[in-house]
Order: structure tokens, then sequence, then C-alpha cells
């Protein structure tokens, strides 16, 4: 972790600003304004407006619909942007320094943190979780609810899709999202903290196969003596290829279970008999 990179459990970032004064900036726009006319022979100041530039791009809104709030998660989502655009490591550890100057300009200006109530409750959440290395996955959708001052129990299936669109648009992959999403899901779920997120379904079982024993007796008599010509040692008219050892009968028999299950659960299918578990219709 590079300097001005903010601690990965850190939320602070993520509060709402205090609007006491005209004069403080709010937004990012009001930010470079302010800065231009109380440092007006800021040399860094055309670099100050790139890096805003491209933190406009990060987040696909204009400048002055970014709160200064949102700027201290912007590090790694920064980094990402612009090491997929090619930029030399120099660059990227540059404009990454720049948004962090543009935080301390922000803080020299009158700018301040209040913290919300959806931030402190997250916090508890997070306090009663243990540290683990999924919690990474937590703090991401905490960040993001915070943001959008999205409490636990407010927190629904449908912001956690949100979210998780948001972090596409901003460059990571989909393979990454949806394991943040399905870890969040379990971690909640795991840790007794499922009571503070009220409108968060449970885990979905991802699995729709049938046990064995649960099959009709007339399909599992079918099975068994499937299997027994498969794994026999001999078996009249049976070529010596087709026998199966126990461990690869065992996999079949999976296959079929599987097989049953997706016919049943998924397309409401009636199946008693192999014909018609392996029929084409």
């Amino acid at each position: 972790m590079s300097s001005g990179d903010p601690i990965a459990t850190d939320l602070h970032g993520s509060s709402r600003s205090l609007g006491i004064s005209p004069k403080i900036p709010d937004n990012l726009q009001q930010l470079l304004d302010r800065i231009q006319g109380q440092w007006p022979d800021e040399k860094q100041l055309p670099m100050f407006r790139r890096t805003a530039d491209l933190v406009a791009e990060v987040l696909q809104r204009p400048k002055h619909e970014i709160a200064i709030s949102e700027l201290s998660d912007l590090f790694r989502p920064l980094k990402r942007f612009l090491e997929v655009r090619r930029f030399k490591r120099n660059s990227v550890r540059s404009y990454r320094n720049y948004l962090r100057i543009l935080i301390q300009k922000a803080k020299a200006l009158g700018w301040a943190l209040q913290v919300s109530e959806a931030e402190l409750a997250w916090k508890k959440v997070l306090a009663e979780m243990p540290r683990t290395r999924q919690t990474s996955s937590i703090t991401w959708v905490a960040r993001y609810a915070i943001q959008k001052n999205i409490k636990p129990s407010q927190f629904s299936d449908k912001d956690l899709d949100d979210c998780g669109n948001e972090a596409l648009q901003r460059g990571q992959k989909y393979k990454a999202v949806r394991f943040n999403k399905v870890t969040f899901r379990r971690q909640v779920h795991k840790h007794a903290v499922k009571d503070k997120f009220t409108c968060l379904s449970p885990p979905k079982k991802l699995c729709y196969g049938t046990r064995f024993s649960e099959l009709r007796d007339a399909l599992k008599t079918e099975i068994q003596g499937l299997m027994t010509w498969k794994t026999a040692e001999f078996m009249l008219g049976r070529p010596k290829r087709l026998k199966h050892r126990a461990v690869s009968a065992a996999t079949l028999l999976g296959v079929i279970c599987r097989l049953h299950g997706f016919l049943t659960v998924v397309l409401g299918m009636a199946v008693e008999t192999m014909a018609a578990l392996f029929s084409s219709e």
C-alpha cells in the first residue's frame, strides 16, 4: 500500500462534508475554483485540473456532481483506470499523489468530515465481524452504502446489485465483482449479523441435485442395475472398455442425480424412469 492510499477498513472517506460556509468547497469543481482563487500563482493547478478530469472519467459524472468526500475512496479505482489505459507507472503514482494533495487543499480551505448515521451503523457491523481474507469484500460494500447514505437495515438485494454495477462501470472485472457480492452475502449470514440486514436475502443454494435416496423406487432400481452392469468384472454383451471403476461409477451416479435435479427443480418435469431422464424431449 503506497503513501496516500487509505487503509482498507477506513470508511471516513465516504462521509458527507460540512457545508458551514459558502466559501468552503463541497464538490470537486468548487474545490478547483477555490484553489485558483486562494492561490492564483499555484503552479500545480493544471495538474490539479487534469487529475480532476480523470476522476470525472472514473466516476462518469461531471466535476460539480462529485463530492469531496468521495475522493479518498478513489485511489485504487483511479490506479486501475490509468493502468488499463497503459499510463506509465510514474504517471499513475503522480496522479494518485495529486489526488492526495487535492484532499489536503480541501482541508486547508475549511472542508471537514461529518460522520453520518449510516457510517456509524456500518462501523458497528464491521466491529462485530472478524478480520479475515474476505474483509475487503465487506468494506467494499460498506463504502458504497455509506456514500449512498444507506444503513445496514435498509440495504437490499437491489443495493447490492447497484454496488456491483457501479464497480463494473469503474473497470473492475465481472468475476471479481461477482465474487465480492457472493462473499458479502455469505459473510453477513455466517457471522451472526444477519439480523441487521433485514432487507437482504440469504445466500442462495446454487446446486440443484437430487439425493439418490430421494429418488423414486422404480428409478433407483434402474440406476442400481446400471451401476451393477458398469462395475461388474464380467457382464455378457458389455464391451470391456465400458467397464467402470468404483470411482468412475460414483461420478456417473452424481451426474445422473444432478440431471434429475435440473429436470425436476429447474424445468419442473416429472421424471420417474431412466427413459424419461435421458429423453431428448
